[in-house]
């Protein structure tokens, strides 16, 4: 199946807006939120993010774009921890992303075989309520297989509460990537951009 050029600007303008809201995401939770929680809690080792939004736009990339979210955001997250987190780009670096970019969309397949449709269809409300509790699901389904390798080398309470840490700042970080796509949404349909 060839592509045509329509289709194949539309994917580098999908790729570019999703790798640059993405970016942002990141600066904004590792740039301003980690700092100032570090500085509220005093605390320079914390490693959850209270406010992690870039889970926020991976739920919302896939909610979007469905399965095609993981190319699209692939190489932007590869690129991202490098900058942000210090990771070097590897084979273990790139499973992990590739594991995380993964739950988003098989956390809707699972609300879908449950009978919860939530996926974007025309004409149909955007389900603002629902997405943070497939953000909830998909970053359970993130924090489980990590913490068990970490399980060997620490604590299970420190474990557990870096789980929970991990969940709610996940969570948080979907409701307010939602909250502020809701008020870009009302925005640009206000002046005329949809």
């Amino acid at each position: 199946m060839t592509m045509t050029l329509s289709q194949s600007r539309r994917g580098i303008h999908i790729f570019v807006v999703v790798s640059a809201i993405t970016f942002l995401a990141y600066s904004v939770s590792f740039g301003l939120v980690l700092p100032l929680e570090r500085l509220a809690s005093g605390r320079p080792e914390i490693q959850a993010i209270v406010l992690f939004l870039p889970h926020g736009v991976k739920i919302i990339a896939a909610w979007m774009l469905g399965w095609w979210s993981l190319p699209f955001m692939l190489p932007i997250v590869v690129l991202s921890d490098a900058v942000f987190e210090g990771v070097a780009p590897g084979p273990i670096n790139l499973a992990l992303c590739v594991l995380t970019l993964v739950t988003a969309p098989l956390a809707f397949d699972l609300f879908r075989l449950a009978g919860i449709d939530l996926g974007p269809q025309s004409g149909r409300r955007v389900p603002w309520r629902a997405l943070p509790l497939v953000g909830f699901v998909a970053s359970v389904m993130n924090v489980i297989p990590i913490f068990f390798l970490e399980m060997e080398s620490a604590a299970p309470r420190t474990v557990l509460f870096s789980m929970v840490s991990f969940v709610l700042g996940d969570t948080l970080g979907v409701i307010v990537a939602l909250f502020v796509a809701m008020l870009a949404y009302r925005w640009w349909r206000r002046h005329g951009a949809f």
